[in-house]
């Protein structure tokens, strides 16, 4: 009874168990292993103070799956199913809801990500907005623990190249968003230990319309699920707001996207 009692009091004073309080991520999930998300993106954009917003809502079925494994190099592939946008019928845009929903569908997205989750070559990565926020994600070089942050950067020439590409002629847009990312806690994920992540983005980049050079701020806050074994996104959600000014007339967008593993 008293080794009882006297092991009673030591757990009491450690206190709870926890997962340990450091780890070192990187990116290697096993090749052939896939992994099936739901995405939804909500955006609203407003055109000047007297405009009504223009609303649009997508959400997709996405299959990643792990192709290969080399050097280092994961290479992904993205599949996306069930694509649905839904807007107010008296929108601009509802006529192209049909046609929204194939483009989505009809391209197949290819990845290549190094261990610290850098993606170091894309294919496709532009047939859906909703991938775009993916490439914000950087590991840290060494361990973290609980509160540790570290920053990176967003390249946007890169990020909207694909999503841009061949829609827009005549529209450019360039800059480095900084991002700043900060371990808020180790705990128990979708699929076993994983590593609870804050990000928040900030800055200005440039976008050029017809030789027009328009800034535009941008600010991000969200947070991933990433899981410790694998360095594998189990989650994420991104509120994201932009501004600009276009010929006097003021434009605003604010986005909310999410991801989860089914």
């Amino acid at each position: 009874m008293l080794s009882i009692a006297i092991a009673s009091l030591v757990l009491a004073k450690s206190g709870p168990v926890h997962f340990s309080d450091q780890v070192t991520l990187r990116f290697h999930p096993p090749v052939g292993k896939k992994y099936p998300f739901k995405m939804k993106m909500a955006m609203s954009m407003s055109f000047g103070p007297k405009a009504p917003p223009m609303e649009v809502t997508t959400s997709m079925d996405v299959v990643m799956a792990v192709l290969a494994a080399s050097a280092g190099v994961t290479t992904m592939s993205t599949k996306i199913s069930n694509a649905h946008v839904a807007m107010p019928p008296n929108s601009p845009m509802a006529g192209m809801k049909s046609s929204m929903e194939q483009q989505m569908m009809a391209k197949s997205v290819q990845m290549k990500i190094d261990t610290r989750y850098h993606i170091s070559a894309t294919s496709g990565l532009g047939a859906d907005a909703a991938l775009t926020n993916l490439q914000t994600l950087s590991f840290p070089e060494k361990a973290i623990k609980t509160g540790d942050e570290w920053g990176s950067s967003l390249d946007i020439s890169k990020a909207m190249a694909g999503i841009m590409s061949g829609k827009t002629p005549g529209m450019e847009m360039k800059g480095s968003i900084p991002i700043r990312f900060k371990l808020e806690r180790i705990g128990q994920g979708p699929k076993g230990r994983a590593a609870f992540i804050s990000l928040t983005m900030e800055g200005t980049m440039s976008m050029s319309m017809q030789g027009q050079l328009i800034p535009v701020t941008m600010h991000s806050v969200g947070n991933f699920i990433v899981d410790v074994a694998t360095g594998m996104t189990m989650g994420m959600k991104v509120n994201s707001e932009s501004s600009s000014k276009i010929g006097g007339n003021s434009m605003s967008q604010k986005m909310l996207q999410t991801m989860t593993l089914q």
